[in-house]
């Protein structure tokens, strides 16, 4: 597996007077927003991509495959977060944008995490597409 170098990235998400985030609002900045309550949140650049793969190890008694799911904030569009938790970080219901429709992405869940905030607690589990979008390994994560 090829090492990665990570520029650190300001990810800001707004949020409403009840102190919940605001669906579709995520920014990457590098500056918090002058107007309007904002989280920031932790996000990274990767520098040095690693391509995707499903990867298939066997032996004698058992076979496991390895396959990620798009979760790059920049294919999705009307996020919000749902309450839920995935291992330790928020899940998100999502709709696909054009960019990822044009990749032929739609026939996935849309429902889950942000590789964005995966990043920062299971970096193993994110990797970069040959497409240049960010995958996740639920397996890693769960």
């Amino acid at each position: 597996m090829a090492t990665t170098s990570k520029k650190s990235l300001k990810a800001f998400v707004r949020v409403d007077g009840s102190g919940r985030d605001v669906a579709g609002s995520l920014q990457l900045l590098r500056k918090k927003p002058k107007v309007g309550k904002w989280r920031e949140i932790q996000a990274y650049q990767c520098c040095d991509s690693f391509f995707f793969t499903t990867t298939t190890t066997s032996s004698t008694s058992t076979t496991s495959t390895t396959t990620t799911a798009p979760s790059d904030v920049r294919l999705k569009k009307s996020i919000t977060l749902t309450g839920g938790k995935i291992g330790s970080l928020n899940e998100y219901a999502w709709e696909w944008n054009s960019t990822a429709i044009a990749l032929g992405l739609s026939h996935y869940p849309t429902k889950g995490i942000l590789a964005h905030e995966a990043l920062e607690n299971y970096p193993n589990a994110v990797m970069m597409a040959a497409d240049g979008y960010m995958r996740v390994d639920y397996s890693k994560i769960v």
